[in-house]
């Protein structure tokens, strides 16, 4: 891999699990790895090699994707989606996946055109406890992309998405 010491891995294995557990000081140290890998610093590209190597590494208790969750996943993917079958995937989710899919499937909207985002959230009927039953998983994954597409293209504080976040980052 590189010429980084033992400890050196093993104290990069521990910031990568730290990251993975919303540690935001471990992620802001792992960013500023990589800006500075980015910048051209020796030993910063080789952690941040060794970083994405243990960020991409198999974790045997990592919980598996269902195929069918995959292929939702994928299709959410397709830019051509339409927002009524964008919401279809949506409603469909919770009976394929458990709730850690529902970050990745925030990620993955985040990064549709917002208009088709804006759009497929309006497609959701009002909060009532039928409503609630059959879009709940939607409403909140439409919702928390709508947040981190703010963030992302409006350059709104990190507390947008999270209070929390908002906190950690001083923001």
């Amino acid at each position: 891999m590189s010429n980084l010491s033992p400890e050196l891995l093993k104290e990069i294995e521990k910031l990568v699990k730290r990251a993975n557990h919303g540690d935001q000081n471990a992620m802001a140290m792992i960013e500023q790895v990589r800006k500075n890998a980015q910048g051209g610093v020796a030993l910063a590209q080789q952690s941040h090699a060794a970083i994405m190597q243990c960020v991409m590494g198999a974790d045997p208790a990592a919980p598996t994707i269902a195929p069918d969750a995959k292929q939702a996943l994928a299709a959410m993917k397709n830019p051509a989606i339409t927002p009524d079958r964008l919401l279809q995937i949506l409603c469909f989710m919770p009976h394929v996946a458990d709730g850690a899919l529902l970050h990745v499937a925030c990620i993955v909207l985040s990064k549709l055109p917002e208009p088709k985002v804006a759009v497929a959230q309006t497609m959701v009927p009002p909060a009532t406890v039928q409503a609630s039953a059959e879009f709940g998983y939607a409403r909140h994954a439409l919702d928390h992309a709508r947040r981190i597409q703010a963030v992302r293209n409006a350059g709104l504080p990190p507390s947008q998405i999270n209070a929390d976040m908002g906190w950690e980052l001083d923001c």
